[in-house]
């Protein structure tokens, strides 16, 4: 029960300063999403790495409603390692919803020798 007071006290401190820098700072803003994988069902993830397809889509409609007509912030976003879900899977969604990404391929696996 304690930890879920602080970890709630951690978001809303989180969300009270960026708020904060929004008010006193004008200049532009970027936010920078990194994603490693996007799996319909992920399993067990110890490194915290991998988000399931209906939380990515959400995540990006929230991206979209929010900062959309806001230009005063730009959004990014990442992924890294160049798994395969990251064509097969994300790039349908990325068209669909006419957004862009920055792929951070390893050269093995663009060579096939890894998985």
């Amino acid at each position: 029960m304690m930890a879920n007071i602080k970890d709630l006290v951690k978001r809303e401190a989180r969300r009270i300063n960026h708020w904060k820098n929004t008010l006193t700072d004008p200049r532009p803003k970027t936010i920078s999403l990194l994603y490693h994988r996007v799996l319909p069902l992920p399993g067990p993830n110890r490194v915290d790495t991998v988000v399931s397809t209906p939380v990515f889509e959400k995540q990006l409609d929230r991206i979209l409603n929010r900062y959309n007509d806001d230009k005063g912030v730009k959004v990014t976003l990442t992924f890294d390692d160049g798994y395969w879900d990251n064509y097969e899977i994300v790039f349908p969604i990325l068209k669909k919803k006419c957004l862009s990404a920055i792929f951070f391929l390893t050269i093995d696996y663009i060579d096939g020798n890894a998985k």
